[in-house]
């Protein structure tokens, strides 16, 4: 009987912290920041699309997250994400949140990790420190996209106008070196009414 109302107790634990590593995942797909209180931060940081020449890879952008043990005030923002969830008052998801944050860290403290679902895991070490260890292939990131190069064709670079406040940006672009006609009868592309 003791047994089975200690497995009881255990799913139900695990059932807290999947709920708390849900709401982490989830906020982390909306914002570049998540606090959780008195345990620390996960950061967003945004990648921009990359073109590898030596390898011929289009790289895709990408989403890196990483772990500030030092920044640990409550923002409010996984308080309001319990409220909403449990549609009830903002000191309300508030408690629930602190009593899933007591489940994490007795969870830390016995089992020394903590996984945060498509991000990666918390780690406790032996002096009692947590630290972060992010996933190699986080879930729903797109794969590097491979290039054949076209005979007869060479990527070069082109500045764009900066549009009102926007900063001046380049553009990768192929330039067509044939000599073939495209339609406006000189032989070459007609670059002032298409981007190419």
């Amino acid at each position: 009987m003791g047994s089975e109302k200690n497995r009881n107790f255990a799913v139900a634990k695990q059932k807290e912290m999947d709920n708390l590593s849900k709401h982490i995942s989830y906020l982390l797909q909306r914002h570049d920041c998540v606090i959780v209180p008195g345990i620390g931060a996960f950061i967003v940081t945004r990648h921009d699309a990359s073109f590898d020449r030596e390898s011929n890879l289009f790289l895709p952008p990408r989403r890196e997250v990483s772990f500030n043990r030092a920044v640990i005030s409550d923002d409010g923002l996984l308080a309001h994400s319990y409220a909403r969830k449990y549609k009830t008052l903002f000191e309300e998801g508030r408690l629930i949140l602190s009593k899933d944050i007591e489940a994490l860290t007795r969870s830390l403290a016995s089992t020394r990790e903590y996984e945060i679902y498509g991000i990666g895991k918390l780690l406790l070490d032996d002096e009692e420190k947590i630290s972060f260890a992010p996933l190699q292939n986080p879930v729903g990131i797109f794969q590097p996209l491979s290039v054949i190069p076209v005979k007869g064709m060479e990527v070069e670079s082109a500045p764009v106008k900066a549009v009102d406040d926007t900063p001046e940006m380049e553009i990768i672009s192929p330039q067509v070196k044939e000599t073939e006609s495209r339609g406006n009868g000189s032989g070459s592309l007609d670059r002032d009414r298409y981007y190419y």
